[in-house]
């Protein structure tokens, strides 16, 4: 009699639990995988590399999330044609800003310090309000300010002018709760001063303290040239260190742009992470339940970022709980 009892209670009490989350719910998933996956395994790791334990805890909004976008252009001599194909090339950029309702606005700067950081735009100009108030007319004052000219010096200090910009404006910019996405466009190398650029990734994350894994920045620069000095590595260093990606400013401006353009707003559902996980790894749970990687989430490694799939998209008021190693 004991054999049946005791399936029959854990029966009931499974029941219970599945009835209290109501219809076939993302809870009713959560429990379903929990069940048929255990926890990453975090493979082998290496002797002498020491690790920390990390848990990023988000708590599901209804509300959609803010973007700002601070362009940092190239002004200086050879720079005519990238900011003319960036001009052209705007409405893909643009189109799923506009077409999911994302919250934006967008500041242009130039990588010449003489200017302080200070944007070529009205800080209210370029927003999700322009955009759908009347898109033809936004289009084209984006095309007007971002021909910033090539008159600037060449001595680009891409690196210093957003810290310039964010010491000035940064006030009047960045808005409580959003993203922070820095897209870099030059055809050299940053030549801020070293110590500058060495400081850059605790400096630009001071401004928004206890956010850092809002911020994402973006470059489209040399990549591959047989001139080493006009390679942009310490752009490229710093993307990846904020989690963002890197293109070839040699490359097709429609792809390049539209392939930014998606991966900030991605950004706007997922749940960016404060460091990088060892080997990928990272477990995720929901209330208290646990989720599976590429069942009910995937992780972007290129964005640092974990993205719920259609179906197991937590609540509003959600506890979304993400613990990982890293490396120290």
């Amino acid at each position: 009699m004991n054999r049946v009892a005791i399936p029959l209670i854990l029966l009931l009490l499974i029941a219970s639990l599945v009835t209290s989350c109501g219809n076939k719910s993302e809870f009713a998933s959560y429990l379903e995988s929990e069940v048929e996956s255990p926890m990453d395994d975090p493979g082998t790791v290496d002797p002498d590399v020491e690790l920390e334990l990390q848990r990023d805890e988000f708590v599901q909004s209804g509300e959609m999330p803010k973007v700002d976008i601070l362009w940092v252009i190239d002004n200086s001599g050879s720079m005519r044609d990238e900011q003319e194909a960036i001009a052209a090339n705007f409405e893909t950029f643009i189109s799923g800003f506009v077409s999911n309702s994302v919250d934006f606005k967008m500041a242009i700067i130039t990588t010449d310090v003489s200017a302080r950081g200070a944007p070529v735009n009205p800080l209210n100009a370029l927003t999700l309000a322009a955009a759908t108030s009347n898109r033809a007319q936004f289009i084209s004052n984006f095309q007007t300010y971002i021909n910033v000219g090539i008159s600037g010096s060449w001595d680009e200090r891409g690196l210093e002018t957003t810290e310039l910009f964010l010491d000035n404006y940064g006030s009047s910019f960045l808005r409580d709760g959003a993203y922070l996405n820095i897209i870099v466009v030059s055809d050299e190398n940053d030549h801020s001063a070293l110590s500058l650029y060495q400081g850059f990734e605790n400096s630009i994350a001071s401004y928004l303290p206890g956010r850092e894994s809002f911020i994402k920045m973006f470059s489209i620069v040399e990549i591959d040239n047989i001139d080493p000095l006009f390679i942009g590595a310490r752009y490229i260093e710093k993307s990846s260190y904020f989690g963002g990606i890197s293109a070839d400013i040699d490359d097709n401006f429609y792809t390049t742009l539209s392939s930014v353009g998606e991966t900030i707003v991605n950004l706007v559902d997922s749940f960016a992470l404060t460091k990088t996980p060892y080997n990928d790894v990272v477990n995720v749970s929901v209330n208290g339940i646990t989720a599976t990687k590429n069942v009910n989430f995937i992780y972007n490694s290129s964005t640092k970022s974990i993205q719920f799939k259609a179906g197991h998209i937590p609540s509003t008021g959600d506890l979304i709980t993400i613990e990982y190693d890293y490396e120290i």
